[in-house]
């Protein structure tokens, strides 16, 4: 659900783990057509908040900062994050008949909004242990992205948190 679509003229993958009082989103964007790769990182913890970016010619993504359907590793500034993903049993793959196979829409998506993460993030000199910590991962890509999105979060259960990221 993760592979890439190389006929796309854009693609994005992203992941949003929360874990105690840390919260990361880290998104990877590669514009096909500019052969650009963006990077981005939002932290948010009691110490800091911030958004860092890192811009690489496409389709070049290091070996050291990625996502598969096994774990997410990267850096971009002094935020690294070394995570396993389950992403359980539930995923969230629109497919109208036959809108994704003509590709009618800008965009289609996969996400797997009850996925958990286990792993370290750091910021600086602090490390951050994750232990099934809950999180998302989506993947999007088409023709470009959605001009504006919606977050939308609810409550499951005790302790545990639902996003979705809707276009």
């Amino acid at each position: 659900m993760l592979s890439p679509h190389p006929f796309a003229a854009l693609e994005y993958w992203f992941f949003k783990v929360n874990a105690s009082l840390v919260a990361l989103i880290v998104d990877w964007i590669v514009r096909r057509r500019t052969d650009e790769l963006w990077l981005r990182a939002s932290l948010h913890s009691p110490d800091r908040r911030e958004v860092l970016f890192d811009k690489r010619p496409a389709p070049i993504i290091p070996d050291h900062v990625g996502i598969n359907t096994q774990q997410t590793v990267g850096q971009v500034g002094d935020i690294r994050w070394g995570l396993d993903i389950d992403y359980g049993d539930e995923w969230i793959a629109p497919d109208i008949f036959p809108a994704r196979l003509l590709r009618m829409t800008d965009l289609a998506l996969v996400s797997a909004p009850l996925a958990t993460f286990t792993g370290q993030i750091w910021q600086g000199g602090q490390c951050t242990e994750l232990k099934q910590s809950p999180g998302l991962v989506s993947h999007y890509w088409g023709r470009q992205l959605a001009a504006e999105w919606w977050w939308v979060s609810a409550r499951r259960t005790v302790g545990h948190w639902l996003s979705l990221h809707l276009p």
